[in-house]
C-alpha cells in the first residue's frame, strides 16, 4: 500500500482534500524560528485560600467548542486502501491473540469525576488529567478538580481553570478568560504540576501556562501568559514534559476557520518557568513552509526515574499515511531543539518516516461516524495520533533503551467507508525503540487492537484512546467503544511480557460502562483522554475517560481510576536530599535551585532542604545548587543506593548584589529660581542611593557617572565602600550637566565596580523641569441625587440596552458612581458626556472602571467624537491605555452590537458578588488637541447570557488633565563647584 506524493490538509471547509505537500528530510533547517517572552507574570496564591466562598462563573458557550478542532487531514480517492477495490484487511488485527495470556486486570478503583453539569456545560469536555505522589488532578473544559488517590474531591467543581492564572495583573486576557482546551502534566522531574488552557478571542490569542511553586497543586503557581506569535488560530495545543523545555503542538487555522495554516512546535523554557523568572521564553517553529502537509502532531512526554540520555532531543510525532497522498503508513518525526539564549541558533530538523504496518486511515467525510446505541454517532477524529507520545528510558542514562509508544484510530470495517454504518474504528498502537541519542527508533512492537466480529454495520467501535507502559515496558491501553447494541463503555487493554507481535495480549476489561448515550447532534467526543503511570510505584496505571450517567443532548460523565499488571514490581530507587546553607553563618538558604542531570529540579525551602526529596535509581550523581547573589556549588560523587537517603551539603558564599533605591536628592542648583529639579543647560548636584539586597557586603564599591542618557561633563567617581548587604541605602554625590528639552526624559547611568569585581551598572531616570498639572474635568457623581446623571451627561439605548443611573451601589469613592447592567439581549448602553474643550496641549484622561459582564460576549468601549465628527473607539489610529487597557475581543457570533472589536469583558477583579475598580488611563488622541469633545462609555450585549453576581458596568471619578513640564533658566554667572574634579573647571 505504498503511493508517492504528499496531501496538504484541506483548504477550507471537511469536504475536500488539499495539495501534495513535502517529502521527508533529514537536513537541519534554521528558517523561521520565532522567540517570545512572556508577556505577563504573576504569581498565584493558593488555590486552597482563593476558594473559600467563590461564585462560579459563566461557562463557555456550546457553540465555541463545536467551532474547534476540525480535521486536518483527508483521504485522498484512489489512493492508498482506496486503490482498486477499495476492500482492505489490517494484516495485525487479532495478530497473536490465540496464544495470549487474556488476563487483563480489571481496575481496582474508580470513582466520578467532573461532570459536564458542574464544568462547561458545552460540548466534548476535553477529558484529560495526571497523577502525582499524593494528587490526582483533572482537569475539563474550564474547571479543574483535586483528588487525594482514594478519589475523595480535595477542591473542585467550582474551581475555574482561570483561577490559576489569578496572579497576573488584572485585566490580563489569561486571567479573564476561560476558553478551554485544558492540559494538565504532572512534572515527575521536578515534582511540580502544570496547568494550560487557550485564550482564543484575542488576536493574536495567548497560550496560557500556570506551573506550581511546590509538589501541592492546591498551594500557590507562577502564572504565565505568551502572546502566540501570529494572527493564527492555535487550536488543539497539547504539552509534552522534557528536560529542556515544556513543548507544545497546535493545528493552525486562519481566524475565519477556513484554511488549515499547518502544524506549529513550541518549547517552552522550563527551567526559568520551574524558577518563576518572568523572563522565561518560548522557541517556536511553523513546520508549514516545511512540510505543508504535517499536523495532527504531539510532543514526547516524559514518564519514569531514568531521564533521557544526554542529547536526545523532544521528538515530535505524526501519523502519515497513503490514503492522505503521503509516500507510506508511517511515523514521521520532527526535532525542534530550542536556544533560549541565542534562538537564531535553534533547530528544526524533519527526520526520515518509520514505517509500520499497512493502515486504513479512511473514514467518512463527517463528524457523525461512531454508532452508540440509544444515541448519535460520534466522533472519531481520526486524522491525528492521540494524546500523549509517552516516553520512558527502560534502561539506563549510560545505556539506554528509548521507548516511544501511542497509538491513533483507523478503520477495519474492510470497505470504503462513507458513513456510520460502514466504518468501524479501531486502535493501531506502535512502540518505538532506540539504544542511543540520535538513532531514530524502529518498530519494537505494533497491533491493530479491535474488539469482537469485523462489521461496519454490527461491529464495536473502538477510539479515543490513551496509551502508556510501567517501568518494566508493560503497556495500558484505555479507549472508549461502542456500537449499535453498545452505549460508549470505558475500556482497557493490556500488553505484557517481553514478547511482541501478540497484539494486546492480556485482552481487555471494562472499566466503566455507560449507562446513558449521547444525543446531541455535533458528534463531539473526546476530544482526548489521558493514561498516566502513578509516581509513587511506576506500575499503576491512572486512566481518565468521558461517558454517560444518563442519556442527554450533552451532559457528559467522567471517570478517573486506576489498574495494575500483577507482574509489575517497583524499581529499585533511592533518595537526594538536600542541606544548603550560606557559608560562615551557616543559616538554611530557602529558595535555591538543586539540579542534577537529566533535567531534574528541586527548589529548597525555609530550612535549606528540598521541598520534595529526589528520587533516582541507584548510581552516582552530579548536582548543582544555585542562587543569585549566592552562586552556585557541585557535587559530583553523590552516590545513591537502593532504599537510602543521601544528603547533598553544601554551602554558598553570599555575594552583593546592588541596586538603585530612592529618593534622588538634589543638593545644589543653578537654575533661577531654584525648583528642586533639572533643567536643561543646568549643572547640578544629586544624591544617589544604593542599596545592597544581596547576602555579602561590597568591599570597596565605586560608582562612576557615565557621560549618556541626557548626562554631560560628569564630575568625580565617588566611593560607597562597604555597602551593607541587607542594610540601609547610602547616597553619594554626583554633578552633571543636564542635557536636553524641557519635559525630556534623562537616565543618571552608573557604572559600578567592587575591589576586582564589575558589577551590573543601576540607572536613575529623571525628567527635566517640573510637571504642572490643570485639571480640566472632575467629575465623582457624588453631586446629584440617585439615579440622575450630572449636568449635561447624558443616556441612550439601543434596542434591549438598559440606560446609565447614578447608584450608591460599590462606588469606587462614596457615595456614587455610575452603571449599567448586563443584559441578556442585543443592545447598548450609552453613557455620553457634555461637551469638554480639549486645550492645544490636548490632555490625559482617567478614570475608575469596573466590569463584570460575559466574558468575550458582553462588554464596554471607550468612544471619542472630535468637533462633533463620527464616533470612533478612543484607541483608533493607534492610541494606546497607559493602564487599564482593554481585555478582551468582543466574540461576533450572537450578534453583539461591538462584536469583532477590542473591550472590557469578564471581570474587572475581585468576585462577580463584590467587583473590583481599576484605574483606566489614556492620553486623548492628538487630532482632540484644541478641539470639542464629546466622549461615551459604550455598554454592549448579544443575544443570551449574563453574568453570574453583580453583573454590569460601573464609571467613577473621571478625571480630565493635562500636565506640562516647566523649566527655569540656568544662572550662567554662578561659579559651582560642588562635586566636580578640579580638572574639568
Amino acid at each position: 500500500m505504498l503511493a508517492t506524493g504528499a496531501l496538504a490538509s484541506p483548504a477550507g471547509t471537511d469536504a475536500s482534500p488539499g495539495t501534495p505537500g513535502a517529502t521527508p528530510q533529514q537536513a537541519t533547517a534554521n528558517a523561521s524560528i520565532i522567540s517570545s517572552r512572556a508577556v505577563a507574570f504573576g504569581i498565584t496564591p493558593s488555590i486552597r485560600s482563593q476558594m473559600a466562598g467563590v461564585i462560579v462563573q459563566r461557562s463557555l458557550k456550546e457553540s465555541e467548542e463545536k467551532a474547534e478542532n476540525k480535521r486536518v487531514k483527508f483521504p485522498v480517492p484512489g489512493l492508498g486502501a482506496d486503490a482498486g477495490s477499495g476492500l482492505f484487511t489490517d494484516p495485525l488485527l487479532n495478530l497473536g491473540l490465540a496464544n495470549a495470556p487474556m488476563a487483563m486486570p480489571t481496575p481496582s478503583l474508580t470513582f466520578l469525576g467532573q461532570t459536564g453539569a458542574e464544568a462547561c456545560n458545552c460540548l466534548p469536555p476535553d477529558t484529560n488529567g495526571d497523577v502525582g505522589p499524593n494528587h490526582y488532578v483533572q482537569s475539563v473544559n474550564v474547571r479543574v478538580s483535586v483528588y487525594d488517590k482514594t478519589g475523595t474531591r480535595l477542591l473542585g467543581s467550582n474551581l475555574q481553570s482561570n483561577t490559576f492564572f489569578n496572579g497576573l495583573p488584572a485585566g490580563n486576557s489569561c486571567r479573564s478568560s476561560d476558553d478551554g482546551d485544558p492540559i494538565v502534566l504532572y512534572d515527575s522531574l521536578a515534582d511540580r504540576w502544570m496547568i494550560s488552557q487557550f485564550e482564543v478571542d484575542d488576536v493574536p490569542g495567548h497560550q496560557c501556562i500556570a506551573i506550581s511553586q511546590t509538589p501541592d497543586p492546591l498551594g500557590a503557581w507562577y502564572a504565565y501568559d505568551f502572546v502566540m506569535p501570529n494572527s493564527n488560530f492555535f487550536d488543539y495545543p497539547h504539552y509534552g514534559v522534557w528536560p529542556d523545555g515544556y513543548y507544545l503542538t497546535v493545528n493552525q487555522f486562519n481566524q475565519a476557520g477556513t484554511a488549515f495554516t499547518g502544524g506549529g512546535i513550541f518549547a517552552f523554557d522550563r527551567v526559568k518557568m520551574l524558577a518563576g523568572d518572568a523572563s522565561a521564553s518560548y522557541i517556536y517553529h511553523d513546520v508549514f513552509a516545511d512540510d505543508p502537509n504535517a499536523g495532527g502532531m504531539l510532543p514526547t512526554d516524559f514518564d519514569g526515574l531514568v531521564p533521557p540520555p544526554a542529547g536526545l532531543r523532544n521528538r515530535i510525532m505524526e501519523f502519515r499515511a497513503d490514503e492522505f497522498g503521503d509516500p507510506a503508513d508511517a511515523i514521521r518525526t520532527y526535532e525542534l531543539v530550542p536556544n533560549y539564549a541565542v534562538p537564531a541558533s535553534s533547530t528544526f530538523t524533519i527526520r526520515a518516516d518509520t514505517p509500520l504496518a499497512a493502515f486504513d486511515a479512511r473514514s467518512p467525510n463527517s463528524r457523525n461516524v461512531i454508532e452508540q446505541n440509544g444515541g448519535t454517532a460520534l466522533d472519531a477524529i481520526a486524522d491525528r495520533v492521540m494524546f500523549r507520545v509517552g516516553y520512558r528510558n527502560l534502561g539506563t542514562v549510560a545505556a539506554p533503551q528509548n521507548s516511544w509508544v501511542n497509538n491513533f484510530t483507523v478503520n477495519v470495517s474492510g470497505v470504503n467507508p462513507t458513513n456510520a454504518g460502514t466504518y468501524q474504528s479501531a486502535i493501531r498502537w506502535f512502540e518505538l525503540r532506540s539504544t542511543d541519542s540520535t538513532s531514530l527508533g524502529t518498530v519494537r512492537d505494533q497491533g491493530t487492537h479491535s474488539s469482537g466480529a469485523i462489521s461496519g454495520a454490527t461491529g464495536l467501535n473502538n477510539w479515543m484512546g490513551s496509551i502508556a507502559q510501567d517501568n518494566q515496558g508493560n503497556i495500558g491501553l484505555g479507549f472508549s467503544q461502542s456500537g449499535s447494541t453498545q452505549k460508549a463503555n470505558i475500556m482497557i487493554a493490556g500488553r505484557t511480557g517481553s514478547g511482541t507481535g501478540a497484539g494486546m495480549n492480556e485482552g481487555e476489561a471494562l472499566f466503566f460502562a455507560s449507562v446513558g448515550s449521547q444525543t446531541s447532534g455535533s458528534g463531539r467526543w473526546g476530544d482526548y483522554s489521558s493514561m498516566s503511570i502513578d509516581p509513587v510505584d511506576e506500575c499503576t496505571f491512572w486512566y481518565t475517560q468521558e461517558y454517560y450517567a444518563a442519556t442527554s443532548s450533552g451532559g457528559w460523565s467522567t471517570r478517573i481510576g486506576k489498574f495494575a499488571f500483577p507482574s509489575c514490581t517497583p524499581p529499585q530507587r533511592g533518595m537526594l536530599a538536600a542541606d544548603i546553607t550560606v557559608c560562615g553563618s551557616g543559616l538554611p538558604i530557602q529558595g535555591a535551585d538543586v539540579t542534577v542531570a537529566g533535567g531534574f529540579f528541586r527548589t529548597t525551602d525555609a530550612a535549606g532542604h528540598l521541598q520534595s526529596n529526589i528520587g533516582l535509581v541507584p548510581g552516582t550523581y552530579s548536582a548543582t545548587v544555585s542562587k543569585i547573589g549566592l552562586g552556585s556549588v557541585t557535587n559530583n560523587a553523590l552516590v545513591i543506593s537502593n532504599g537510602g537517603t543521601t544528603t547533598f551539603s553544601a554551602c554558598l558564599v553570599g555575594q552583593p548584589i546592588v541596586n538603585a533605591d530612592t529618593p534622588l536628592v538634589i543638593s545644589a542648583e543653578n537654575a533661577v529660581p531654584p525648583n528642586n529639579a533639572a533643567d536643561p543647560g543646568e549643572t547640578l548636584t544629586v544624591q544617589l542611593p544604593l542599596v545592597n539586597t544581596g547576602l555579602a557586603d561590597t568591599t570597596n564599591l565605586v560608582a562612576t557617572l557615565q557621560a549618556n542618557g541626557g548626562v554631560t561633563n560628569p564630575g568625580a567617581a565617588q566611593n560607597y565602600g562597604a555597602l551593607v548587604a541587607g542594610g540601609p541605602s547610602v547616597s553619594m554625590p554626583f554633578a552633571f550637566t543636564a542635557a536636553g528639552t524641557c519635559g525630556d526624559s534623562i537616565t543618571l547611568n552608573l557604572a559600578l565596580q567592587d575591589g576586582a569585581s564589575s558589577l551590573p551598572s543601576v540607572s536613575f531616570p529623571m525628567r527635566l523641569g517640573v510637571l504642572n498639572i490643570t485639571t480640566l474635568v472632575d467629575q465623582n457623581f457624588d453631586a446629584v441625587a440617585v439615579p440622575a446623571l450630572p449636568s449635561g451627561w447624558t443616556s441612550s439605548i439601543n434596542a434591549g440596552g438598559v440606560a446609565w443611573v447614578s447608584t450608591t451601589n460599590i462606588p469606587s469613592s462614596a457615595p456614587n458612581a455610575v452603571f449599567a447592567p448586563d443584559v441578556a439581549a442585543v443592545g447598548d448602553s450609552f453613557l455620553v458626556t457634555p461637551t469638554l474643550n480639549v486645550p492645544n496641549g490636548g490632555g490625559t484622561l482617567t478614570f475608575r472602571n469596573r466590569y463584570n459582564m460575559e466574558s468575550t460576549y458582553d462588554g464596554m468601549v471607550l468612544e471619542i467624537s472630535i468637533n462633533g465628527g463620527a464616533w470612533a473607539d478612543i484607541t483608533a489610529g493607534g492610541n494606546n491605555f497607559v493602564s487599564g487597557d482593554y481585555n478582551a475581543t468582543i466574540s461576533t457570533s450572537y450578534s453583539s452590537p461591538i462584536g469583532g472589536r477590542r473591550a472590557w469583558s469578564g471581570l474587572s477583579g475581585g468576585t462577580t458578588a463584590a467587583p473590583a475598580y481599576i484605574t483606566s488611563t489614556i492620553n486623548l488622541p492628538a487630532a482632540a488637541a484644541g478641539q470639542p469633545i464629546q466622549l461615551r462609555w459604550r455598554a454592549a450585549s448579544d443575544s443570551s447570557v449574563i453574568a453570574s453576581g453583580l453583573a454590569g458596568v460601573a464609571i467613577d471619578n473621571v478625571v480630565i488633565d493635562q500636565g506640562s513640564y516647566v523649566c527655569s533658566a540656568v544662572d550662567t554667572d554662578t561659579i559651582f563647584k560642588d562635586g566636580f574634579d578640579p580638572a574639568t573647571l
